[in-house]
């Protein structure tokens, strides 16, 4: 049974890389025809014209491939011949539950949500307060439908405010993240394995299975656009990969009771990277006294840049960053309190480390 639950996430994680690796060319000559493409500029790093269509090359190939996983569940739990039937029939009504298909639901009219909103502003760009309404609507129905944070602690109005908090910041790190080739997106594929691994440990199938799917659309669009990349994600692309990670981390189990209430840390370190990246930028917008929505070139791998790193390097030195917070999350996970404790100052060791490196590289008006 152990060989079937891995071949089945190989097979998901394979066939959803398989697909965006076949569909995202598509979509970049789509994004073309549609006039949906990056012109240099001030800000830009790149140099030549490019095309969006990563965002729907993500979306079609997760959508392609869900599909044909629930086809062939319900097609095998049909059969009482295969031994992969009864596997299927043993765990999916009970990860599921009563109110597992509500939940899927919410999601994946929030992951909707997201993505149109994301591919209107990839056409015709819309005010910043248009699209956080959407993202607050997006978030509103995933909390709904029943993905929700509480902290332990029992109030219907603190689990909404913290879960919407959650779900605007992280849809919108990934995308404020997405200002060097392949950075996003290999971050987010990064984050999306340390979930799945996580899940997996834990028991679970649902979430691995939605993360296998997650991870293979990704890391097929990844090929496309690691440095030099020939297409971007856009917002449709970067605005959903921060949504479906944020919710995924939010329905997540990290403490089974109260004894281990510091394992809620484990999607803090996860997202950890994105997370620096964004409150770094406001901080230093706020001091030049600038809108927080105003672009810049003073992100981590704009300073990396010009404390004398390549593009590159910038980009493989923050995947790094991501992996360590990653490593750190899976070890928090079976510590006790006295050692996860530790392992997360060291973490917040690093932070301050980074932020000190990055104080060193002058603020660019």
């Amino acid at each position: 049974m152990q060989y079937t639950f891995l071949a089945g996430f190989a097979a998901i994680i394979i066939t959803g890389f398989l697909a965006s690796l076949l569909l995202t060319p598509l979509c970049a000559r789509l994004a073309r025809r549609l006039n949906m493409v990056d012109n240099p500029g001030h800000r830009k790093i790149h140099t030549t014209v490019t095309p969006y269509g990563g965002g729907m090359a993500i979306f079609f190939s997760m959508a392609l491939t869900l599909f044909l996983s629930v086809a062939l569940v319900f097609i095998l739990r049909g059969s009482s011949a295969s031994f992969i039937a009864s596997w299927i029939n043993q765990h999916i009504p009970a990860t599921l539950g009563p109110d597992g298909y509500d939940r899927a639901y919410g999601v994946g009219a929030g992951a909707l949500i997201i993505f149109l909103t994301g591919l209107i502003d990839d056409l015709r760009p819309l005010p910043a307060w248009i699209k956080l309404i959407m993202q607050i609507i997006a978030a509103a129905i995933t909390w709904y439908c029943g993905v929700r944070i509480t902290l332990f602690i029992d109030s219907q109005l603190f689990s909404f405010v913290i879960t919407v908090l959650w779900l605007v910041i992280l849809t919108n790190s990934f995308n404020l993240l997405d200002n060097m080739d392949g950075l996003s997106a290999g971050v987010a594929l990064l984050c999306g394995l340390h979930l799945l691994l996580l899940s997996a440990f834990g028991g679970h199938f649902f979430l691995p299975a939605v993360l296998g799917v997650y991870c293979g659309a990704v890391g097929g669009f990844l090929v496309y656009n690691f440095s030099p990349a020939k297409l971007f994600m856009g917002d449709s692309g970067s605005l959903l990969i921060g949504y479906l990670l944020a919710t995924v981390a939010a329905a997540g189990t990290y403490a089974e009771d109260y004894t281990n209430a510091h394992a809620v840390l484990v999607p803090l370190l996860i997202m950890g990277v994105p997370l620096f990246d964004t409150l770094s930028v406001i901080v230093i917008r706020l001091r030049a006294g600038k809108p927080i929505y105003h672009g810049d070139t003073n992100h981590l791998s704009h300073r990396l840049c010009r404390m004398g790193l390549s593009k590159k390097q910038s980009v493989l030195t923050i995947y790094l960053l991501a992996m360590i917070f990653g490593q750190c999350a899976l070890l928090i996970r079976n510590l006790d309190s006295t050692d996860s404790s530790a392992v997360f100052t060291i973490c917040l060791m690093v932070v301050i480390l980074m932020a000190s490196l990055m104080s060193t590289a002058p603020d660019k008006k």
